[in-house]
């Protein structure tokens, strides 16, 4: 919805520059190109950009106060339930002077204060300035949809929806040597810290006070109290039933807007559901938007346009150039801010781009996976002996070199980890401390905190790693998406993601995931009349993207990763011999080196693009 940002000085006659927080603000441009706005007080400022959804007139403008301006509010995302909250507060005598949420959440924080957040579905990062406490406040949503970034120093609080704006503030740009390991061996950095040195973000579900030159940080939502051992469903069909009653609801709840709502539609179960459950409500002409490869292994086009021609929608396929990969990689790199992990980000960003020409809101399938069990990797822990069995067995599909091929290398690893700790903890991660002969060992503390909650509030091994997968990968994937599409200034929603979903996920027997052996059962039941057979019997792709080819077709990444295998890339990731071997062995056509060497030629454009 937008971009904010804002300013607390820790000194309180220190004057806030008014062209320093518009510096802030504008590198968000694309996250709300419709309205700009400041407000400034002395020692504190607050700044947007509006990207309007919701009451579309000068009324839903921010900086936002309360009529007595007490309090102010920047707001990023949407309060999927805030018609209901509204009805509540003008019941109590509140008169509105917008149709906006964010109205809604600064009057909620006015009666409530931070217990307002437990009343509220949605997607959201906001900060609330109180002139009568002098104290900000920022909040984070449940599942971190929207993100929130933050630098604390001697001078005082910086804050921001992307990191970009920090450093326009005038924070230094450094690398934080201490993430290079995480980096390498999952692609991305989970918990507070970031890529940057002093650059942290807010977790999901937390939120913090800066008061006094003083920070206090609170998680206000736990998924693991709300999970109730005594209270789970048994029958299957009960199952379907509440599941396709929530979902129908958090479909209606995510399409309440004053602009245009498309859907991103991959061909896979997951996005064909959520399109198939708003055409049945919203009826026939929805615009959706697919990503087509020439690559028939990693395309799933047709399956799409099946879905579109039975419920009558408006279908929209690109396919992104192969030489036009280096510079969207590069652009994508810059919305991100960090090192891409996943390889379609260019590929989100120019499908957004598309869709914003018929579209101001999408609807993304982000979330299905991690809630509802969709990973093959998740087969390991549901039966860990079976994979034992199957893999003595398997002596044959070694390779010449050693090498297992695919899940079943990955199996492999898993098993050779000393602990079922461990074996969550690296169940997401391309690379193994073994790879490195034991020489390169992260610093993985917010992970194994995580996996260690994940074993408090779970016996199963599947539960235990779905659960740390939504405190990890999800948030990547998160990021990726707002980055992706807000980069297009293009508001993503995710569906699978409300909380109401989530919650009751969280609480289902795991042998209700499972259908012969398959993940996600109960969507696929649910779906059973309403989407085609070819979709519910598709083999699970994900949105895969054939990095092994054009790291070798294409001449820009080519000659990156001649010189890597030549020690002379110079990232300032981590180099050793097997670095330059592997990057020799992929060149010559070994496609088990593609991590490693996707994960240095991202790591070199992102030093590029950020950090140069």
């Amino acid at each position: 919805m937008c971009g904010i940002c804002g300013i607390v000085y820790r000194e309180k006659d220190q004057q806030v520059d008014e062209k320093l927080l518009i510096q802030m603000r504008d590198r968000l441009i694309h996250r709300g190109p419709d309205d700009a706005g400041t407000y400034i007080n002395q020692n504190v400022g607050l700044g947007s950009r509006r990207l309007s959804i919701l009451d579309l007139s000068a009324n839903g403008h921010m900086p936002m106060s309360t009529p007595d301006q007490y309090f102010w509010i920047v707001h990023n995302g949407e309060i999927y339930n805030f018609q209901e909250l509204r009805s509540t507060l003008e019941a109590q005598g509140v008169q509105f002077r917008s149709n906006c949420d964010t109205e809604v959440l600064l009057h909620l924080y006015q009666r409530h204060g931070p217990k307002m957040l437990d009343l509220c579905n949605g997607m959201f990062a906001f900060a609330i300035w109180d002139n009568t406490q002098k104290s900000l406040f920022l909040a984070r949503d449940r599942m971190g949809i929207k993100p929130l970034y933050y630098v604390l120093n001697a001078n005082g609080l910086y804050f921001a929806s992307e990191e970009k704006a920090l450093f326009a503030a005038g924070i230094a740009r450094e690398f934080n040597e201490s993430s290079a390991a995480e980096l390498l061996f999952f692609r991305c950095i989970a918990g507070e810290k970031t890529p940057y040195q002093g650059v942290q973000r807010l977790l999901p579900g937390n939120f913090m006070i800066y008061q006094d030159g003083k920070t206090t940080i609170h998680r206000w939502y736990d998924l693991s109290e709300k999970i109730d051992s005594n209270g789970q469903i048994a029958d299957k069909m009960q199952a379907q039933e509440e599941f396709k009653e929530l979902f129908d609801s958090s479909i209606r709840l995510r399409r309440i807007s004053d602009v245009p709502v498309g859907t991103l539609l991959s061909g896979g179960l997951d996005s064909s559901s959520m399109t198939a459950a708003m055409a049945r409500q919203a009826g026939a002409g929805i615009s959706t938007f697919t990503v087509r490869f020439k690559d028939e292994a990693y395309d799933e086009g047709e399956y799409a346009r099946e879905l579109t021609k039975q419920w009558d929608l408006d279908y929209h396929e690109l396919y992104l150039p192969e030489p036009n990969l280096p510079e969207m990689l590069r652009q994508s790199t810059y919305y991100l801010d960090e090192p891409l992990m996943h390889g379609h980000d260019p590929h989100l960003l120019a499908i957004s781009r598309m869709a914003k020409q018929k579209v101001t809101v999408l609807l993304s399938g982000e979330g299905a996976d991690e809630i509802l069990s969709g990973y093959v990797r998740y087969l390991f822990f549901r039966s860990p002996q079976w994979i034992v069995n199957k893999l003595s067995a398997a002596s044959r599909y070694f390779s010449k070199d050693g090498i297992f091929p695919g899940r079943i290398q990955k199996a492999v690893q898993l098993l050779n980890l000393r602990s079922d700790i461990d074996r969550i903890v690296y169940s997401s991660a391309e690379l193994m401390p073994h790879q490195f002969n034991g020489k390169i060992i992260p610093d993985l503390e917010y992970r194994y905190q995580i996996a260690e909650e994940a074993q408090k509030a779970y016996s199963d091994p599947v539960r235990q790693v779905m659960y740390y997968d939504q405190h990890t990968y999800l948030q990547s994937l998160n990021d990726r998406n707002d980055r992706m599409t807000m980069g297009a200034s293009v508001e993503c929603r995710e569906p699978f993601q409300d909380y109401r979903l989530l919650e009751w996920a969280a609480n289902l027997p795991t042998k209700l995931l499972y259908e012969s052996g398959v993940g996600k059962a109960v969507l696929r039941n649910s779906m059973n009349q309403t989407l085609p057979k070819s979709i519910l019997k598709h083999k699970k792709w994900g949105f895969g993207v054939p990095w092994h080819t054009y790291l070798r077709e294409n001449p820009v990444f080519y000659e990156k990763i001649q010189a890597l295998s030549k020690g002379k890339l110079k990232t300032r990731l981590i180099h050793n011999d097997t670095i330059e071997s592997g990057a020799q062995s992929f060149l010559e056509g070994i496609d088990h080196f593609l991590p490693l060497i996707r994960q240095y030629v991202f790591f070199d454009i992102w030093q590029d693009v950020c950090l140069s």
